[in-house]
């Protein structure tokens, strides 16, 4: 496997990660509606 193929493969398994934890943390309850809102903001 080349470099480039490597990469490519990394970033793809980074995309899927961050999908997965953006879906949990939308389920979070910081007990204020405004640090939901931020929470969601620093994640995308």
């Amino acid at each position: 496997m080349s470099y480039s193929e490597r990469s490519s493969a990394s970033q793809e398994q980074a995309g899927i990660m961050q999908n997965w934890a953006k879906q949990e943390l939308r389920s979070s309850d910081l007990g204020d509606a405004r640090l939901n809102r931020r929470l969601m903001e620093i994640v995308d």
